[in-house]
């Protein structure tokens, strides 16, 4: 780690090699060797530095730049001054495989991710020493907006009880956290009705009641947005 040189070893005249058992990982280590007689010692000759295997990266730095590009770096995990040399950065859409967005990133950097509306995304860093890759660190989940249901309806059931359904908009399986339910009575302002999770594609209203119009709308979401309304027709009771 660029410290004080200390002697480790003296050896005899003919030997041309030694291992050095005593390293750890996480560091960077440097070695020079000088000949000697019983009137001195040579000059010393320097032979290079070798990092052993780095440290995970602290975390996954995720910055959003727009509605679907990002920056990603890595934040510099213990010791990452003297045993990186280099970041690998990939990204994995919807769960997919994970692809490489960067693989010698300056320690500190970040890189430019250009990704869509209607995914979500993870990425993932770690370090490169000289010989060795150290443990991946991960981000968060990353969504863009999501696709919005279609085809919306709703089917008289009683005057009491009205049912909405729809179709699952694109990609929804990956990039849906839930949908949205409004409601407008008498043609009046639209009011919440249900938050459901997961993907569905209906939902009973059992608040009705006779002689009144009810119209329903529905929007998906996610974390980062909500897609636009998709609106039934009326239902009279």
């Amino acid at each position: 780690d660029g410290g004080s040189w200390a002697k480790v070893a003296t050896l005899s005249w003919d030997k041309t090699s030694w291992a050095d058992t005593t390293t750890a990982a996480n560091h960077s280590y440097a070695y020079q060797v000088s000949s000697y007689n019983p009137s001195g010692e040579s000059a010393w000759m320097a032979c290079g530095t070798v990092r052993t295997t780095p440290s995970a990266p602290a975390g996954v730095s995720v910055t959003r730049t727009s509605a679907t590009a990002f920056k990603v770096g890595a934040t510099s995990g213990s010791n990452w001054a003297n045993s990186v040399t280099k970041v690998q950065v990939r990204a994995s859409v919807d769960g997919g495989d994970w692809k490489d967005v960067a693989t010698s990133l300056a320690v500190g950097g970040a890189v430019a991710y250009s990704g869509a509306a209607n995914h979500r995304y993870q990425f993932a860093c770690r370090a490169w020493g000289t010989n060795s890759w150290g443990a991946w660190a991960y981000s968060a989940t990353y969504y863009t907006a999501p696709s919005a249901p279609t085809g919306a309806a709703v089917a008289r059931a009683s005057d009491a009880s009205q049912k909405v359904t729809w179709a699952l908009g694109a990609n929804a399986a990956a990039c849906w956290q839930g949908v949205y339910v409004q409601r407008s009575v008498d043609g009046g302002a639209w009011a919440s009705l249900a938050t459901l999770s997961g993907t569905p594609t209906n939902h009973t209203d059992g608040s009705t009641a006779a002689d009144h119009r009810y119209r329903y709308r529905v929007a998906s979401y996610n974390s980062y947005a909500t897609s636009g309304w998709v609106e039934t027709g009326d239902v009279y009771t």
